[in-house]
C-alpha cells in the first residue's frame, strides 16, 4: 500500500502537536520505502534504517540528529567519490572485508635436522 506524504504544513503540526503520530507516520513511510525496493537490497537498507534510528536515538535534539544523518550522508557519498573517481575498491559488506593483500612476504621455513635415535 503506497502511503502519500503529507503537506509540509501538516507534517510540522504533527511533528510540534501530536509527536507520536508524526513518529508512526515516519516509520510507516520508511517500511514502505523498504518493502518497495527489491528483496535483494530490502537487508541493507533495514540495517541503514537501524543505524539511522540509532544515531537519532543519541542525539539530544532534532537538530542534532540532522546533522548527524547529513554527516553519515556524506561520508557515504566520499566513499562512493573515491570509488568512482580514485578506483578505490569498496567491499560489498564492509563489516565482512575479507580482500586478500595484493603483496606479501614470503618467509623461508627450514627443516630442522633430524636425530634418528635407535630404540
Amino acid at each position: 500500500m503506497q502511503r502519500k506524504l503529507p503537506p509540509f504544513d501538516e507534517l510540522m503540526d504533527l511533528a510540534r502537536n501530536r509527536p507520536e503520530e508524526f513518529e508512526r507516520l515516519r516509520m510507516a513511510l520508511c517500511e514502505t520505502a523498504i518493502n518497495q525496493a527489491s528483496e535483494k537490497i530490502r537487508p541493507r537498507l533495514r540495517g541503514l534504517q537501524f543505524r539511522i534510528d540509532m544515531e537519532r536515538r543519541h542525539c539530544h535534539n532534532p537538530l542534532a540528529s540532522c546533522i548527524k544523518i547529513s554527516a553519515m550522508m556524506h561520508e557515504s557519498l566520499v566513499r562512493l567519490s573515491r570509488l568512482l573517481n580514485e578506483g578505490q575498491e569498496y567491499p560489498a559488506n564492509p563489516l565482512n572485508n575479507t580482500k586478500q593483500p595484493s603483496s606479501a612476504s614470503v618467509i623461508p621455513l627450514h627443516r630442522r635436522a633430524l636425530k634418528h635415535q635407535g630404540s
